[in-house]
């Protein structure tokens, strides 16, 4: 695509930047979905004690990361 002049760069640039904040906001809707459960149960089992943080630690990976998929699994969702 070609512009013609310096005001069509503009409003292409325009278009292309927010398309492409509409595709992160998007994505980051989608993973707070995935990550809100998680802090729920994390908050919960806070007050809980040893069982609670049993269960919280069931969430994370070899390597101390959050699993989505452990997390999805646990809640009965798809990873996005």
């Amino acid at each position: 695509m070609r512009a013609k002049d310096i005001h069509e760069v503009m409003t292409l640039q325009s278009d292309y930047a927010k398309a492409q904040m509409s595709v992160i906001q998007t994505r980051a809707k989608e993973r707070g979905s995935l990550v809100q459960p998680f802090a729920q149960v994390a908050v919960k089992s806070s007050h809980k004690g040893q069982r609670g943080a049993r269960m919280v630690g069931a969430f994370f990976d070899s390597n101390g990361l959050i699993s989505i998929e452990r997390v999805a699994n646990r809640f009965g969702m798809s990873k996005v």
